[in-house]
């Protein structure tokens, strides 16, 4: 009989105290099949053994809503991951996934090379975990082409199965399958990586994935507004990377293909050189290896250069190769695309610093003007000061100032605004531009009427 029994594990939100527990469970263990219901309140987790046969996952759901709590709708992929050696890079996954919002556990398998993440549907997708691991420098093979089992329903396939063996085995097979999701012919599709930068919000995403899909022969859009990224699938006989680009650019937004590259460089750190003569050697024997363009070692710092061809041999292969030698071999911990990325930034990092310097700069003064000087009677005599019949010095003055802010450092704003509202689109630019014109307009308006009368 315990061979009918499934276990599930289901995540509710909204209990408060032991009152809530017995509630619940009173409330389920009316249902029959029924088995046991265990409620953990610090957990925030009902696990519940029930005869699949007599019970549907969806009236146990439905049950537990019904008593005024919310159940969260948690799923879990396994996704193979190549290019992790050593626990650095276990580590360094960990790291980047765990504090992500929406990621509830991550368990990295360096031996199995998977990692199994559990995560909040409604906050994050599958094609942005992969995204995620992908920026880490590391490959999820076949990425485009996997997407989280539909076999069941999106209610039922959202919690975590401990049941019978014949279900787990199930359960981890198919986390992903394969899908068409165009007419086109799959194997004429084309991916065309992109980078976007002057995004600011999700709205700016959506503003671009809309533009885009309304392309003729553009399938699919992602685009990360974390790593400033855009991937989109395309049907190459009937539009081209380069209209694609251009699309975004014409939106406001500054967009430029990222080209692909065979070539790739790798610094390695390896271990147990006993002398110098190890170095040489196993220069010498990379070099010979298909795929390797060259190698250089230095046994005083123990680290490896190595350029080599990506669609030849890959990064596992080459540590492989080196432990086949006797060596062990890690990737140098500073050598992260992700870290890479980052450093790519500081550039806008600075320019967003530098306009932000000018425009405290031009603040300053119109602050003082209008909420300090106005304390003090020499300082009311200054900016009262009457230069022409309803024109004050302190107007005159901070509208000298506030020009160069709105119309100088503000220009690009006001031209990604009319970019996108040539579209039909509002970003958070366009909010920029309609607040800081309505203050400044207004300030205008207002004195103008003054000086009228």
């Amino acid at each position: 009989m315990d061979a009918l029994l499934d276990v599930i594990v289901i995540p509710v939100r909204g209990m408060t105290c032991h009152s809530c527990v017995n509630s619940i469970k009173n409330a389920l263990s009316g249902l029959p099949g029924i088995s046991k219901v265990n409620i953990s309140l610090a957990n925030e987790e009902a696990t519940i053994s029930y005869n699949s046969i007599k019970l549907a996952k969806s009236t146990i759901i439905e049950t537990i809503e019904n008593c005024g709590y919310d159940v969260a709708k948690h799923n879990i992929v396994t996704l193979p991951v190549k290019g992790m050696t050593c626990n650095s890079c276990v580590n360094s996954l960990n790291m980047v996934l765990k504090p992500t919002d929406g990621i509830i556990s991550v368990d990295v398998s360096l031996e199995d090379e998977k990692v199994r993440v559990e995560y909040d549907t409604g906050k994050i997708t599958v094609d942005q975990i992969i995204e995620a691991i992908e920026n880490c420098g590391y490959d999820v093979p076949n990425s485009s082409s996997f997407i989280p089992n539909t076999a069941t329903s999106k209610r039922d396939q959202s919690f975590t199965s401990i049941s019978s063996p014949r279900n787990l085995e199930n359960y981890n097979a198919s986390t992903l399958v394969s899908v068409n999701t165009h007419e086109f012919e799959p194997d004429k599709l084309r991916v065309a990586k992109l980078s976007v930068h002057g995004m600011t919000c999700a709205s700016c995403v959506h503003s671009i994935e809309t533009a885009l899909k309304s392309v003729p022969g553009i399938i699919s859009v992602k685009i990360s507004l974390l790593v400033e990224r855009a991937t989109v699938e395309y049907y190459p006989d009937v539009v081209d990377e380069q209209t694609i680009t251009n699309k975004i650019n014409d939106l406001g937004f500054e967009a430029a293909p990222i080209p692909v590259q065979r070539e790739d460089t790798v610094e390695l750190r390896i271990y147990d050189m006993k002398i110098p003569s190890d170095a040489f050697s196993i220069e010498r024997k990379l070099e010979i290896f298909p795929g390797i363009i060259s190698a250089s070692v230095n046994f005083g710092t123990t680290m490896a250069k190595i350029q080599f061809d990506k669609e030849v041999v890959g990064l596992r292969d080459i540590v492989y190769k080196i432990e086949e030698f006797g060596f062990n071999a890690s990737l140098n911990n500073n050598n992260y695309n992700a870290q890479l990325e980052s450093l790519s930034r500081i550039k806008e990092i600075h320019e967003w610093r530098k306009s932000f310097y000018w425009s405290l700069a031009f603040a300053i003064p119109v602050f003082l003007i209008y909420m300090v000087l106005p304390k003090f009677s020499f300082g009311s005599r200054f900016i009262d000061y009457e230069l022409y019949p309803g024109l004050y010095s302190g107007d005159l003055i901070s509208l000298i100032l506030t020009i160069p802010v709105q119309f100088g450092i503000g220009k690009r704003f006001y031209i990604v605004s009319y970019k996108a509202l040539k579209h039909k689109t509002a970003t958070m630019d366009v909010l920029v531009v309609i607040g800081t014109s309505a203050a400044f307009f207004l300030f205008l308006f207002r004195d103008g009427i003054h000086h009228l009368h």
